[in-house]
C-alpha cells in the first residue's frame, strides 16, 4: 500500500507523545490508537485504521509507521524500544527527539530569514549600482575629463572581475558534484563517514549524532538483559540505517577476533574519544548500561548548549557583515559624487 506523506514533523512527535503518555496510563496500543483517532483528520484516522489493520496482522509497530514514511530519527527509536520491551518509553523519547528537530529547524529558519531578506535586497543594489549607476559615473567621468577616484576604479574592477568569479564558483561546483557521484558514492557507508569526519564542523555533528545513538541505544538494550554481541545482533537487525547495520557487523568481527570493545571505539575516528573511557568505566564498576544512558543524555545536552552557543553568535555576526557591506555600497555612490563637486 503507497501512502501519501501527509504528517508533518511536529505531528508525528505529538502522536507519539500522546501514545507513550497512553500506554503509561494502561491503555492497550490499538485502543490508544482508536482514541487518538478521534483527535484527527480524516486522512489521519485513515491512516491510523491502516496501522490498527497491520497491527491486527502481525507486523511490528515499527513496521507499521515505517509504511506511512514516518521520520526514521522517530522510528528507530521505536525500534530499539519494542526489542528491550518498552514501548511507552520508546514513544516518548521519539515524540522528545523529533520535537527537539523541529525546534532546531525553527530556531535556524528565525536565524536566517531577516539576513537572508537583507542578502537579497543587497543583491538587487549590486545589480543595480552596475548596471545604472557605474555606466553613468564612467561616463560623467569621461565627460567632464576627470580623473577617476580610487572607489570608482575598485568598483569597475570588481564588476570585470564577477565573470571571472562566477567561472571559478562554477568549476568549483561541477568538481565536487563529480567527486560526490563517482568517488563518494562508490564507497562504503563506513567510509563515508569516516570521510565526513574530516570536514570542519561537520565531523562535530556526526560524531555527537553517532555516539548519542550508539550509547542510547546499546545503554538500553544491555539494561534489559542482552549481552554486548545480542545488542550488536539488534543493531544489525534493523535496516532503517544503513551505517549502523554495517557498523554493528564490523565491531561483531573485531570482538570475535580478540578485540574489546572500548579499544575498537577509541581507534574509530566517527565516535567521541570519550565513549570508549565511558565503556572502560562502565564494565569495571559492573554499570555499562546505566552508565551509557546517562552519557547519552549528557551528550544531548551537550550538543543543545553549542547549537544555542551558536545560533546567538550567526545572526548577529551575519547582520554584521550585511551591514558593513551596505555602508560600503554608500560610500561607494556618495564618495564620487563628493569628489566631483569638489573638483567643480
Amino acid at each position: 500500500m503507497k501512502i501519501k506523506k501527509r504528517w508533518k514533523i511536529k505531528d508525528q512527535a505529538k502522536l507519539f507523545c500522546r501514545l507513550g503518555h497512553l500506554l503509561d496510563r494502561g491503555y492497550s496500543l490499538s485502543t490508544a490508537i482508536e482514541f487518538l483517532m478521534l483527535y484527527v483528520n480524516n486522512e489521519k484516522k485513515k491512516d491510523l485504521e491502516f496501522i490498527i489493520l497491520k497491527l491486527k496482522q502481525g507486523s511490528p509497530f515499527f513496521t507499521a509507521f515505517h509504511t506511512l514514511q514516518f521520520s526514521n530519527d522517530g522510528l528507530s527509536i521505536i525500534y530499539f524500544s519494542e526489542k528491550y520491551g518498552d514501548l511507552a518509553k520508546g514513544l516518548l523519547n521519539a515524540g522528545k527527539i523529533l520535537e527537539m528537530k523541529e525546534a532546531y529547524k525553527k530556531n535556524i529558519i528565525k536565524v536566517i530569514r531577516y539576513p537572508l531578506f537583507l542578502l537579497v535586497l543587497l543583491v538587487v543594489l549590486i545589480t543595480a549600482m552596475q548596471k545604472v549607476l557605474i555606466p553613468q559615473f564612467v561616463q560623467l567621468y569621461q565627460s567632464m575629463n576627470l580623473p577617476r577616484s580610487k572607489i570608482i576604479s575598485f568598483i569597475i574592477y570588481i564588476k570585470t572581475s564577477f565573470p571571472i568569479i562566477g567561472l571559478i564558483l562554477l568549476i568549483i561546483f561541477f568538481v565536487l558534484l563529480l567527486t560526490y557521484f563517482f568517488i563518494y558514492r562508490k564507497r562504503t557507508v563506513i567510509d563515508r563517514f569516516s570521510f565526513l569526519c574530516r570536514v570542519p564542523f561537520v565531523k562535530y555533528v556526526v560524531k555527537k549524532y553517532n555516539t548519542y545513538f550508539f550509547s542510547f541505544h546499546l545503554g538500553n538494550l544491555l539494561d534489559n538483559g542482552m549481552s554486548i554481541n545480542e545488542a550488536l545482533t539488534v543493531f544489525e537487525q534493523q535496516k532503517t540505517f544503513v551505517f549502523f547495520l554495517e557498523e554493528a557487523k564490523r565491531l561483531r568481527a573485531c570482538l570475535l577476533e580478540g578485540d574489546q570493545l572500548a579499544v575498537i571505539l577509541k581507534n574509530t575516528t566517527y565516535y567521541d574519544k570519550e565513549l570508549a573511557t565511558v565503556i572502560l568505566h562502565g564494565q569495571a564498576n559492573g554499570i555499562l548500561s546505566s552508565e551509557l544512558i546517562d552519557y547519552s543524555h549528557l551528550i544531548l545536552e551537550e550538543f543543545e548548549e553549542t547549537f544555542t552557543f551558536w545560533l546567538r553568535i550567526l545572526q548577529p555576526a551575519i547582520m554584521i557583515f550585511i551591514g558593513l557591506f551596505i555602508v560600503l555600497l554608500y560610500l561607494a555612490v556618495m564618495l564620487p559624487i563628493y569628489g566631483m563637486i569638489q573638483t567643480i
